[in-house]
């Protein structure tokens, strides 16, 4: 309240003030004859009307008008303010973290799908038969490699022409490699100068037979 009551005093009576504080008196003096206290005096008597209205009657009536009427309502509009704005916080964090919980929802629904089709390749993978698996082979190194139609032959021919005794069927060594790798052969008894066929390799052989009958 006495605070309130400064204020009002100091806006009803800021010429006052300005005199006071930053008029300089040999200016009051050579304008109008008179020291600052005189020319104060001549304008704000304490037996004049017009010095009790500016000096009490109207910042008094200031600070009931503020403390009555204004404050009231302005606590009113800033509460009303503060309200909405937390209200409007709580909407934004409630709507941040609907979002972050269906952004992880769809990241663990597409973990778990990922999970799924990883577990449906596994199973598909445990259910397939060698033949499967080496027929899937033998399409993609029919397409994408030429050493193959060299290896079935010299494999061809070393064990059936040969019976797999690789010093008679002169077998070079970089072909010897091919089969060995690819588990189309394996060394007969433990004895590397004869080889015979692996299952794999039988498979392989027929059905490359077959594959350039029909090409």
């Amino acid at each position: 309240m006495y605070g309130t009551f400064i204020i009002a005093w100091c806006v009803w009576n800021w010429d006052f003030l300005y005199i006071t504080f930053f008029v300089d008196q040999d200016l009051i003096m050579e304008k109008y004859g008179l020291l600052k206290i005189e020319y104060l005096d001549c304008f704000y008597s304490w037996f004049s009307f017009s010095t009790w209205r500016d000096f009490l009657i109207l910042p008094l009536f200031s600070v009931c008008a503020i403390l009555w009427k204004p404050l009231p309502w302005l606590d009113y509009f800033f509460d009303n303010k503060h309200g909405e704005h937390v209200k409007r916080k709580k909407k934004d964090a409630l709507k941040r973290q609907m979002e972050l919980e269906k952004e992880e929802k769809d990241l663990l629904g597409a973990q778990k799908e990922k999970l799924e089709t990883k577990k449906e390749v596994e199973e598909i993978k445990q259910n397939l038969t060698d033949e499967d698996k080496w027929n899937s082979e033998l399409t993609y190194l029919i397409n994408n490699n030429e050493s193959l139609d060299i290896a079935m032959k010299q494999m061809k021919e070393s064990i059936y022409n040969h019976q797999g005794r690789l010093h008679l069927s002169n077998m070079p060594k970089e072909v010897l490699t091919y089969l060995d790798l690819n588990a189309f052969i394996r060394f007969k008894d433990g004895d590397t100068n004869v080889i015979e066929m692996t299952p794999k390799g039988r498979f392989f052989l027929k059905n490359y037979i077959e594959y350039k009958e029909r090409g």
